[in-house]
């Protein structure tokens, strides 16, 4: 079968936009695990501020809401009291927390990793710039302090008298609060489903996860009209055959009819190193790890479900094996394994790993792929685990796994074509063959001269 990558490359080009960008909103509405516990509450007045504190102390107001809009508040323990107020869901999606950057963090692109504990402070509502930021020196109430490792991002980057600073989605465990007065219970009808709930950091992901996608979308586009007005000049010449018809002066090269077809994708590149590949979508069950990823891997993208894209298991998680029982469905032959009937292939599970360094089974519980019957493949290791055999096999070109959509950006079209250009072929080295050792002729000596014995005189 002939596979052309250039008319598959221009023809995803349009499609990827509606199936990705269709698919995220959906994708991120599923994971309902940023809730936290509280119960849901309504605002009663025409103004309610949520402010960086509660009453006994310092404080000032963060963001103001009007009637009708819904909070998560812990329920106060007696009358008078503020309620801490969770920061999930659409009401509170504009907050931000102000963080200096400086030496503390490492910054790539929209995202900074804390290297030293770093404070968030909560913006000052009461004390906006002429240039519509908050300023730094009247937002003084720490919100939280995030450790060394903590992942934060970034919607919006400045510099204080020289300082940079940035404004930062608010990690989990921030809260407000807000005066009990000013809300009532929310009835069980006004409550939202709770797949409709997110945090403030996973809406601010969704949105860059949909201008990734956006971008993505444009520039394959782009690409895709530079590669057709390629194809049209580079076209090949028409002759006229004998007897009428026409022929191709330059006829074009199929692929072997065994080459395996490439999945369909889009190519990405990872941003951070110690990325891990994801036997499930981030944030789901059984989302155990089985490797890590370095920074400028490249990954091919095959879709987005959840807060992750799924990515075939080839280039930059290549070296990624599957785990496969030896039972009566495998049949071995060589370093083959045919597989004679269904079965699973395992995802093995980088957390558990036995004495000899090999995957735990019992714990390899995800299923990478459902084999069907009738593949074949390359088999790097065979083990005995708990009395069964077990294969580490090269994974069929169907195989995926899944990274966080987060972790990831587009791959340029100058990084594409390096990916996509064939290797260059190894040229073996010319045997040196040694010269033969000149042996060195005897060194003839010669025989002493015989000396005549003098003539006796009588």
């Amino acid at each position: 079968m002939h596979y052309d990558l250039t008319d598959r490359r221009i023809g995803r080009a349009g499609v990827l936009l509606g199936i990705l960008a269709s698919s995220l909103p959906a994708a991120f509405a599923d994971d309902a695990r940023t809730e936290a516990a509280g119960i849901w509450f309504i605002t009663r007045a025409s103004t309610v501020e949520l402010r960086s504190a509660g009453p006994d102390i310092a404080q000032y107001p963060v963001l103001r809401l009007g009637r009708g809009e819904l909070l998560l508040l812990e329920s106060p323990a007696t009358e008078g009291d503020w309620a801490r107020v969770h920061l999930v869901g659409p009401s509170v999606a504009e907050v931000r927390g102000l963080m200096p950057l400086g030496t503390s963090t490492l910054v790539d692109g929209d995202i900074a990793v804390v290297q030293t504990s770093t404070p968030i402070f909560a913006p000052n509502l009461r004390a906006v710039g002429p240039d519509g930021r908050f300023e730094i020196d009247r937002a003084w109430r720490c919100l939280l302090r995030v450790g060394p490792g903590t992942r934060v991002l970034l919607t919006d980057r400045f510099e204080v008298d020289g300082e940079p600073w940035a404004l930062v989605a608010p990690p989990d465990g921030v809260v407000l609060w807000v005066d009990p007065a000013d809300v009532r219970p929310a009835a069980e009808e006004e409550r939202p489903p709770a797949t409709d709930v997110l945090s403030i950091q996973d809406l601010v992901e969704q949105e860059r996860a949909e201008r990734i996608v956006e971008a993505e979308a444009a520039r394959l586009v782009e690409r895709a009209a530079a590669m057709e007005e390629a194809v049209e000049e580079e076209a090949p010449a028409e002759l006229e055959a004998p007897g009428g018809g026409v022929i191709l002066a330059r006829p074009l090269d199929p692929l072997p009819d065994d080459a395996e077809p490439a999945p369909e994708g889009d190519w990405f590149i990872i941003i951070k190193d110690g990325v891990q590949a994801l036997a499930r979508p981030y944030g789901t069950s059984g989302a155990y790890a089985t490797a890590t990823l370095p920074s400028g891997a490249a990954v091919l993208v095959i879709g987005f479900e959840d807060l992750s894209a799924r990515v075939a298991v080839q280039a930059g998680a290549g070296e990624v094996r599957g785990l496969l029982e030896l039972n009566d469905a495998v049949e071995l032959d060589g370093d083959a394994a045919r597989i004679l009937q269904p079965t699973e292939l395992r995802t093995p599970n980088l957390k558990f790993t036995d004495d000899d360094g090999r995957p735990n089974p019992v714990r390899s519980y995800q299923t990478m792929l459902e084999l069907v019957g009738g593949e074949s493949l390359v088999v790097v290791d065979r083990f005995e685990s708990r009395g069964r055999e077990w294969l580490l096999v090269e994974p069929p070109v169907e195989a995926t796994l899944y990274v966080r959509g987060s972790e990831i950006r587009a791959a340029t079209a100058e990084e594409i074509d390096a990916i996509l250009a064939p290797e260059p072929a190894v040229v073996a080295e010319p045997e040196v063959v040694a010269e033969p050792e000149v042996v060195a002729e005897p060194e003839v000596v010669a025989e002493p001269e015989v000396v005549a014995e003098p003539e006796v005189v009588a």
